[in-house]
């Protein structure tokens, strides 16, 4: 892991390119007379003086004599991050992209989309017990956060009754 000036987490980027010759079992190829059928060999037939290679392509296993298929590069890239970028990205892509058991209020509120500010409504919906204290510092968004909950307890239940304690200042 490499950090910056700041020691904040920078991301590496790892690529590495494999460049294939000769064609064995796993390898990848490319049908040569439809470029974009790509498949991997899983089996090979000597036939007379040629080889026959059985194909998973498309779903399905198919045989290819050589001059058919011919073997291509496999370009394969990593990217190493810190483990809290990768917890910020996947509470985002959570939120973004919701599910049976995500949240059905994230468009029903008219405010700037925050991921923190809907982890409480994520613990609160993956909660047998549903129960929950909010307590934020200063100006981190308790108020909408309690209404993120609101809503989405709404759309989950009918709601009879709500108790908000807030101490005071």
């Amino acid at each position: 892991m490499q950090t910056d000036e700041h020691g904040q987490a920078s991301t590496i980027n790892v690529s590495q390119n494999v460049s294939v010759s000769e064609i064995a079992m796993n390898t990848t190829v490319r049908v040569i007379s439809e470029p974009g059928k790509i498949g991997v060999v899983t089996g090979i037939d000597n036939v007379g003086d040629t080889k026959k290679y059985k194909v998973f392509v498309d779903n399905k296993f198919r045989d290819f004599y050589e001059d058919q298929i011919e073997p291509i590069q496999i370009a394969e890239s990593y990217e190493l991050s810190d483990i809290s970028v990768i917890q910020r990205v996947l509470t985002a892509y959570q939120i973004r992209k919701p599910s049976s058991d995500s949240l059905y209020s994230l468009n029903a509120a008219r405010i700037d989309f925050v991921p923190y500010q809907f982890r409480p409504a994520l613990k609160l919906i993956k909660s047998d017990m549903p129960r929950l204290l909010i307590a934020d510092g200063v100006g981190v968004g308790k108020t909408i956060e309690a209404g993120l909950l609101i809503k989405e307890l709404q759309a989950r239940t009918s709601l009879e009754t709500i108790i908000i304690i807030c101490p005071r200042p």
